[in-house]
């Protein structure tokens, strides 16, 4: 029994002892020397204090005398004691304290009250009663010694998170009691106070010198008093210079109540913003400077929340909005700004920026805002997104493009203008005889749909200008035409319309009821026709006045552009172009019939000198034939010779005659334009000639490709090639003929070995009739040349002649290579 009471003492005083410590660090110190008399005492093999979590009912062994792993009665003890937890407080308690053979013969458990469990272990565990009623008390003390290191740890914990907090805050951190004393600073505060650092313990806060306002300082202790006071925590901001620098402090005191202890103290959080509010300013800045750069910007610049209302905008956006300040659309939506037209595609854009985040670019509007201005807009708008990619809004620009618009609506105005010109140009140089006034009718109706006239018309004057009449009318659908009542006015009724025209000068009308009372006459003309406006643009040929032709307004007053003008005086040029060629293709047609005439009345000439003056020349040759058969022998002497002369003047008659019929003929009557290659046409016409034996030519080798009337060139070359023969006085007559290629001409070239030419003849030779010598020493009409001559010349070339009076003769002539068929019959 006395052992039992020593044990008890035992375990008693050492368990006061350990509440005593109220240490932590001396938990398992204290432990050890507690439970070793226990475990003496009962013989025990191992002790476990077991820490129970109330929180999700676990178990943990946070102290054991020996090691316990592996051992089986330990762990079936501890799994029957996490299996008993899980019932309810009334089970719990009646299965503790267990005893030996609860759960087996070697484990106990008892309970450490709101702590945990003391886990007793033997071979064979055994106490007495009257033991285990005394063991209760000192495990009290146990679980209070344990509950209470436990608490003494957690303080220590918070203790350290209070001062590593403290330490480590951003804030310049101090404790301060009631009479404004600091107890306590961190690193922070001390690195401020700077040399006075090391007088901060007990220092009054208003002796730091970082707060050098006297306002300043009285404003914090206020704020210290009624924190404490109030029991409120105070906010407060401090402004101070020192060190050079300019200091923002936004300061917070937190009252602090200890109930230990009737003292108070408050902790002052002084934040250094100073940065921020050197932001602030740079922020300031720079919003100026971006406002500025927004302001001067010429397109619109906005931005809109994620609601689609607008929270900037800029002089170029309010102007769009049709507004006069950005006060009338800042907060405001598409609806409450726009009309519904516009503001249903500008919400449509907005809900695909802001809702799927894709943003739209250069989207074009035409916008007519409350005002009723009108402008082209060409659009961009772009999500604003947050670090997370969360769009919270939009950036937009429009970009008035209104002129743009109309410099794209004036160039294919022009490019429309210019190649309506050149078709009309075209239809008019294309058109033939009889063409031009269904071509005129449908350029009528190409300008008037061009310049979306209501009627479009064409005037023209008699020869002498003195009356005029609607030759040419095309009109709109809707407006009536007036053609036939507009025939042969005279121009002299309406002086003033008239005298303009002669001075060539375009008539603009914009308002046929404002016409002054001298042109009333021309007013009472176009009302009946329901004119409102009309211009008018004179047709001149060779400077002189031909017509005029003008466009009419019926259904609306209209001022006609200078585009418009342009168009229809150019117009006028075309039409007085045409209708001068119409004019000029009437002369031409009357000039063919003539010439065809004259042609016709020429042909029948050919047939008389042909028939009527070749007959009796071939009755005289045959007379004379039969006068010299008749009287034979007796034909002698000079009547013999007059009979010879008289037949040599007519062969040469008839040959003068059968030469002018050619000439005649030449450039009337065309031979077959065939290809050919020349050296070959040249063996061939030689062949042709006959020439005398003792002749001698020279053809040049070089092969050359003609497309012409062959006969024609035939005919030339074998006329000078017999004349070179024909007039040479050499025993041996030698002809050359060669060529140059010129490109579409080649230059033929003829010369001879003959007696030459004086140059007071080169061109003498090519008239008719002109011979060198007297026609009874050589046979000659003087008619040859002068068709070589024209012969050549109807090709469009020419020939000259180069020749040296003893030497000989060169004829050089031009003709094409190339000659087009002819579409006309020539007569």
């Amino acid at each position: 029994m006395s052992s039992e009471i020593d044990f008890l003492w035992d375990l008693h005083s050492a368990f006061e002892f350990s509440n005593s410590i109220g240490n932590s660090h001396h938990l398992i110190p204290m432990l050890q020397e507690s439970l070793v008399p226990l475990m003496k005492s009962l013989k025990l093999k191992n002790i476990l204090v077991i820490k129970h979590y109330s929180s999700d009912s676990s178990l943990s062994v946070v102290y054991s005398i020996k090691e316990y792993e592996g051992i089986t009665e330990i762990s079936e003890a501890l799994d029957w004691l996490a299996s008993l937890l899980k019932k309810d407080r009334e089970t719990i308690d009646s299965h503790l304290p267990t005893r030996p053979g609860d759960i087996n013969r070697s484990t106990a458990i008892w309970p450490l009250k709101d702590f945990g469990f003391l886990l007793l272990y033997a071979d064979v565990l055994n106490y007495s009663e009257s033991f285990a009623k005394s063991l209760s008390i000192p495990l009290q003390k146990l679980a209070l010694a344990c509950k209470n290191c436990e608490l003494f740890e957690e303080l220590d914990m918070e203790r350290k998170k209070f001062e590593a907090l403290f330490q480590s805050s951003n804030a310049v951190t101090a404790l301060i009691d009631s009479e404004g004393r600091i107890l306590d600073c961190n690193e922070r505060f001390k690195i401020l106070a700077g040399d006075a650092r090391h007088l901060l313990a007990n220092t009054l806060i208003d002796k730091v010198d970082f707060i050098n306002s006297k306002t300043e300082k009285k404003l914090l202790i206020k704020s210290i008093s009624e924190a404490l006071e109030k029991r409120k925590k105070q906010h407060l901001h401090i402004n101070s210079f020192f060190n050079g620098k300019n200091y923002h402090f936004e300061v917070s005191i937190t009252p602090l109540h200890f109930e230990e202890s009737s003292s108070t103290t408050v902790l002052l959080e002084a934040y250094d913003v100073s940065r921020v509010y050197e932001l602030q300013e740079d922020l300031k800045r720079e919003s100026n400077l971006l406002r500025t750069v927004i302001e001067i910007i010429p397109d619109a610049v906005f931005v809109k929340d994620k609601e689609g209302r607008r929270i900037i905008s800029n002089k170029k956006d309010v102007e769009f909005a049709g507004a006069e300040s950005s006060d009338e659309i800042i907060g405001k939506t598409n609806a409450e700004i726009f009309l519904p037209e516009h503001a249903d595609v500008f919400t449509n854009d907005d809900y695909i920026v802001l809702q799927e985040g894709i943003p739209v670019i250069n989207r074009e509007h035409f916008l007519i805002n409350k005002k009723g201005n009108a402008y082209w807009l060409q659009m961009s708008k772009v999500p604003l997104t947050d670090d997370n990619g969360q769009v919270y809004g939009l950036v937009g620009i429009s970009r008035d493009i209104s002129q743009i618009k109309e410099l794209i609506r004036d160039l294919k105005y022009r490019a429309d203008f210019e190649m309506l010109l050149v078709e009309l140009s075209a239809s008019f140089i294309n058109s033939v005889q009889g063409e031009l006034d269904e071509k005129i009718n449908k350029a009528l109706e190409r300008v008037g749909r061009f310049c979306e006239a209501d009627r479009v018309y064409v005037f023209q004057y008699d020869e002498p200008g003195k009356v005029m009449s609607n030759t040419h009318e095309w009109c709109a659908e809707g407006i009536t035409p007036e053609k036939d009542n507009l025939q042969m006015i005279p121009a002299d009724i309406i002086p003033q319309w008239n005298e303009k025209l002669q001075r060539l000068e375009i008539i603009h009308i914009p308002d046929v009821q404002k016409l002054p009372e001298d042109w009333q006459t021309v007013k009472e003309i176009l009302e009946p026709q329901g004119i409102q406006s009309l211009v008018v643009v004179p047709m001149v040929v060779k400077e002189r006045l031909v017509g005029f032709a003008g466009f009419d307004a019926v259904r609306f007053k209209r001022v006609w552009s200078e585009e418009d003008i342009k168009l229809l005086r150019i117009f006028g040029d075309l039409l007085a172009v045409s209708i001068d060629r119409k004019w000029t293709d009437e002369k031409i047609y009357r000039y063919n019939s003539s010439l065809e005439k004259i042609n016709n009345e020429l042909n029948r000439f050919a047939y008389i000198v042909s028939h009527d003056l070749k007959a009796p020349l071939r009755a005289i040759n045959n007379l004379s034939e039969w006068i010299e058969e008749d009287i034979g022998d007796k034909l002698e002497g000079e009547t013999k010779e007059q009979f010879k002369l008289l037949r040599g003047r007519v062969r040469r008659l008839e040959n003068l005659i059968n030469g002018i019929l050619e000439y005649s003929r030449v450039g009337r009557i065309k031979s077959r334009i065939e290809s050919f290659e020349i050296t070959k046409m040249l063996s061939e016409l030689i062949e042709r000639l006959n020439l005398p034996p003792q002749a001698e030519l020279k053809i040049q080798k070089t092969e050359m490709s003609f497309y012409s009337e062959r006969a024609a060139l035939e005919k030339v070359l074998g006329h000078l090639i017999q004349n070179g023969i024909k007039y040479n006085d050499k025993d041996i007559p030698v002809i050359e003929v060669s060529w140059l290629d010129h490109g579409k001409e080649v230059e033929f070239i003829v010369k001879d070995n003959g007696e030459g030419i004086h140059p007071d003849f080169h061109e003498k030779i090519f008239l008719m009739f002109q011979t060198l010598k007297a026609r009874d020493e050589v046979e000659s009409t003087g008619v040859g040349l002068a068709i070589v001559k024209k012969i050549i010349e109807d090709k469009g070339g020419r020939i000259w002649l180069e020749s040296t009076p003893g030497v000989g003769s060169t004829f050089h002539f031009i003709w094409p290579k190339y000659e087009k068929k002819e579409t006309l019959l020539n007569v």
